[in-house]
Formats: C-alpha cells, sequence, structure tokens
C-alpha cells in the first residue's frame, strides 16, 4: 500500500511531466524536484524552474491555458494528484548563476526533462547548505535536506564512477569554511569517505583567492576545533602556526 510520502514523490513525478508537456519555454529543472526523477526519495514541497531572463514574461501564459495550472496572486501552481505544487520560476540561483551559466552543465532525462547534472548539482547544494539560515528552524530543516541531497549526489556519482572534473570545479565556488561545515556535517553522519571519494573538495577555492570573510570563519572554527580535541588534532604546525590548508 502506497503511503501519503510515496504518493507525494508521484505526484511531484507527475506534475512535473505535465509541466514539461506545457511549457514551450527553455528552462532547467532544479532542486528537490529534478533529483526525484533521478531517484532521490526525499519529497519535495514545490518545483523550480530556471529560465533565461528573456522568458520569464511569457511563463505564465504558456502554461495558464491548461486546466492543471492556476495563476493566483503572481503565484502559478500545478495540480498532480492530490497534490497541488507551487511553480518557483527563477531567473538567478546560488551565487547569480543563470540558465545561461548552467545550460552546458545539463543532462535530458524522462520525457525530455532538462536537468542538471550530478556534479554541477553538487556544487550548488554545497553552497546552498551555507547560505541557509541556520538560527531558524525553517533553515535548519533546509540544511538538513541540503545534506540529505548531497549524500544522494554522491552515492550516485560513485555508483557511476564519477568525479568532479576541473570544468564543474570552476563554475561553483567554495569558500574554506562553507567546504568546512559540510566537511563537518557528512563527517557526523558517516557520509564524508564517499564525499571525498567523488571529487567534492574540488569546488573549494584556492585559501590565497579566498575571500577574507571565509577565511576568518574557519580560523575560528579551526581554534573551536583545538580547544576540543587539543592542539595535535586541529591541523598541520607550519613555523609555530596553524596551517589552514591542512583541513581544506
Amino acid at each position: 500500500m502506497a503511503t501519503s510520502y510515496d504518493v507525494r514523490i508521484r505526484d511531484a513525478i507527475a506534475a512535473i511531466g505535465n509541466l514539461d508537456r506545457r511549457l514551450r519555454e527553455e528552462y532547467i529543472l532544479i532542486g528537490g524536484a529534478s533529483l526525484i526523477c533521478l531517484g532521490s526519495t526525499r519529497a519535495t514541497s514545490d518545483i523550480d524552474l530556471l529560465v533565461p531572463g528573456t522568458s520569464i514574461a511569457l511563463i505564465a501564459p504558456s502554461l495558464v491555458q491548461s486546466p492543471d495550472f492556476s495563476y493566483r496572486a503572481g503565484a502559478i501552481s500545478i495540480k498532480a494528484g492530490e497534490i497541488e505544487f507551487p511553480v518557483d520560476i527563477l531567473v538567478k540561483v546560488v551565487d547569480d548563476l543563470t540558465f545561461e551559466d548552467l545550460e552546458p552543465f545539463t543532462i535530458t532525462i524522462q520525457d525530455g526533462i532538462r536537468t542538471l547534472d550530478f556534479p554541477i548539482a553538487l556544487g550548488i547544494k554545497i553552497r546552498c547548505f551555507y547560505l541557509r539560515n541556520d538560527e531558524t528552524s525553517a533553515g535548519l530543516e533546509k540544511q538538513r535536506s541540503d545534506l540529505y541531497d548531497i549524500r544522494f549526489i554522491c552515492g550516485k556519482m560513485e555508483e557511476a564512477s564519477r568525479v568532479v572534473d576541473d570544468i564543474v570545479a570552476k563554475a561553483i565556488r567554495v569558500g574554506c569554511y562553507n567546504m568546512a561545515l559540510v566537511k563537518h556535517a557528512l563527517e557526523e553522519s558517516g557520509d564524508l569517505a564517499v564525499f571525498l571519494s567523488v571529487g567534492g573538495t574540488k569546488f573549494q577555492v584556492p585559501w590565497e583567492e579566498d575571500t577574507e570573510d571565509q577565511r576568518e570563519y574557519f580560523a575560528l572554527l579551526e581554534a573551536d576545533d583545538e580547544e576540543i580535541e587539543g592542539p595535535s588534532d586541529a591541523g598541520e604546525e607550519v613555523g609555530g602556526n596553524i596551517n589552514p590548508r591542512h583541513w581544506c
């Protein structure tokens, strides 16, 4: 017997299929809905589309001609099965990346749906984890979802013997503090090894190219770790100082 969780995932896939058939403009399916199409079992509450800036005004008229869609107070929703899914239309994602920036990293999956390939999706999820507001329950829930997605993506990449290559790594720039937080979280869940094996750390920018904020926060994090674990575990000493590249 299907659970409500299974029903939500089934209906999300149906909604995405309906959306693809009705939408005449170019788009990239991103976020949790895209990962469901790639085999994830994490339910999603909405459907995110990245579109060219020139298409934004054409989306609603293209969709609302279908009875499956509604357009109320500037918001688009799609009905599938038992659930109505909000459709978020975006022209930029993390770090102001656009449709044109990410189009080279797309793949075509079921029914011709275009979405992001696993390596670039991994980089975006690493950035998203850091950008969540971890002082709110909603932000913490989003971080948990990001970690779930990171583990799923890494597992799929490991199964296919894929790794992050230099071209993808240059498309998403991750600071040392951002990367440290993700690695800490994955270490706690026992998933750090697979993240390292698929080259997740390749997204991290060189120390000398990183921002002052990232380096400062990283140093504070290292100081906290040193206080908890003891100096011998905090990092590699160079000339009496902690070398931040040891952990990065």
